[in-house]
């Protein structure tokens, strides 16, 4: 009776030991189709993507902040420095006028002939007062119409240049 426990042990030791074999091959096999392995693989390679796409919008996301922060900044140093230069101005022309409030006050008593005569050479000198037309014309007849034409002629060449002569020879070319 020993004998044959021990037979029918090894005989079903022997029927699970080629079980396993063949599982074994079965999940080679499962493992070499390209199919298996891509869905194996694919939930890993999805968490990897979604971790890279995280990575990227973090970076894109402190790009912007940083982008903004110089906007910013260098708008406000614009506007620092526009303030500065229209503060500077301000006092200049400030202190300007009040020299001239000064000069005017100077003018009644005996200096006041020479007060007008330097305020009007300024006012000449700034290019404020006109004392001398563009175009003069004179000639035999006093007033007539070839005086009026002979100074609009001159005016427009005087502003004429040659950008703005008609070109015929464009509509051809």
């Amino acid at each position: 009776m020993a004998v044959l426990t021990e037979r029918e042990i090894a005989n079903q030791e022997r029927v699970t030991f080629e079980e396993q074999q063949r599982a074994q091959a079965v999940r080679v096999d499962l493992r070499a189709c390209p199919r298996n392995r891509r869905h194996a693989e694919g939930p890993a390679k999805a968490n990897v993507n979604v971790d890279i796409q995280e990575a990227g919008a973090a970076a894109r996301s402190a790009a912007a902040e940083g982008e903004a922060t110089f906007v910013r900044l260098t708008g406000q140093a614009e506007a620092d420095k526009r303030r500065a230069i229209g503060l500077a101005q301000a006092k200049a022309a400030e202190a300007l006028g009040l020299a001239k409030a000064t000069g005017y006050e100077l003018r009644e008593g005996p200096r006041q002939s020479a007060t007008a005569a330097v305020a009007v050479a300024a006012a000449v000198g700034d290019g404020q007062i006109k004392i001398v037309p563009d175009v003069l014309v004179g000639g035999g007849d006093t007033g007539g119409a070839i005086t009026g034409l002979a100074a609009t002629l001159i005016n427009a060449l005087r502003t004429w240049t040659p950008a703005q002569a008609p070109r015929p020879w464009n509509r051809w070319l």
